[in-house]
């Protein structure tokens, strides 16, 4: 099947999404928070891989001394990865967000041996 074909097929898919790659540095705003992406990455986890992310996250005031929060950002396996870009240029990903809790529990584990500590978003 040839990419365009491919990536058709995939963006009629229910439970897909759109992802947009965001560069390490850049501060992301969002609904609930906004945030400075420090790395994103794709992990294996028994045989699917998985797009996570490291944010950071300023907590705090100038009253009360201000602090940094990371958390991991998992927005789900990578169906197709950076298979086109945006009108300016940055790369898209199709990803199926991960929605099961025992999935949920075992990507958590994965990524807590490499970012101990940090909260894991989903």
């Amino acid at each position: 099947m040839a990419n365009t074909e491919q990536s058709a097929a995939l963006e009629m898919t229910e439970n897909m999404e759109s992802y947009l790659h965001i560069e390490p540095g850049t501060k992301v705003e969002g609904c609930a928070f906004n945030y400075t992406m420090i790395e994103e990455g794709c992990l294996d986890c028994e045989g699917r891989e998985i797009l996570y992310y490291l944010g950071e996250v300023k907590v705090g005031s100038h009253l009360t001394g201000e602090g940094r929060f990371r958390f991991v950002g998992v927005p789900g396996y990578v169906v197709d990865y950076q298979y086109t870009c945006d009108s300016c240029g940055r790369p898209v990903s199709m990803i199926e967000p991960v929605v099961a809790p025992e999935e949920q529990e075992s990507i958590t584990q994965l990524l807590s041996v490499q970012f101990p500590g940090k909260q894991v978003r989903y």
